[in-house]
């Protein structure tokens, strides 16, 4: 089985369905074969009433995703959270510690994000248009190292919240944290640009 980390490309797709109230997306490769499988933990059926008949805003805007191997074994943790108006998201391995943050940027009318490793060192940066489709991954010298794309797969999807990402990455053997931070950044997008 090919593995999360080395999958190239990497493609992210959210089962099709109504309004979920809960975060899950499904990790296959080229050929459709599931790499992984990720899906929200911690939330409560109270909670998830609470986020169908009205959100508000803190409680609501925070997701926990634990991202799980074709054997079920926890290969990443990541947790939304909202500070200013702007997310913060914590990337953990299995163990809790922190790999990194990938940081929202205010920006008009663009979608920017920080990538930045534990000790909160500037290690690159996304880039995305109006539309929060095509996202371009820059190191933290401004070279191209990953494109994501985000499309809807047919007009059903329209009406869902179902999305599908594909992570192309330029290079297979970016140092870490790095690499973690760029194949978690199709559903670091989602979780920040459309869920909750």
């Amino acid at each position: 089985m090919q593995d999360f980390f080395t999958t190239v490309p990497l493609v992210v797709r959210q089962p099709q369905g109504g309004f979920g109230t809960l975060s899950e997306y499904h990790c296959y490769d080229q050929w459709g074969r599931q790499v992984a499988h990720v899906r929200e933990v911690g939330v409560d059926a109270a909670m998830q009433v609470f986020r169908v008949i009205g959100p508000l805003a803190g409680a609501s805007h925070q997701r926990r995703v634990v991202v799980s191997d074709g054997w079920q074994r926890p290969r990443l943790y990541i947790h939304k959270e909202w500070s200013f108006g702007a997310a913060s998201t914590v990337v953990q391995a299995p163990d809790g510690s922190i790999v990194g943050r990938i940081h929202q940027q205010l920006r008009l009318l663009q979608a920017e994000f920080h990538l930045k490793d534990a000790h909160q060192q500037h290690l690159g940066t996304i880039q995305g248009d109006l539309f929060a489709h095509d996202f371009q991954i820059f190191d933290a010298y401004q070279h191209e190292i990953c494109r994501v794309n985000r499309r809807l797969q047919g007009l059903a999807e329209v009406f869902t919240t179902a999305d599908t990402y594909v992570v192309w990455r330029r290079y297979l053997d970016l140092p870490e944290p790095l690499l973690t931070l760029v194949v978690a950044s199709a559903i670091v997008i989602d979780l920040v640009l459309h869920e909750g």
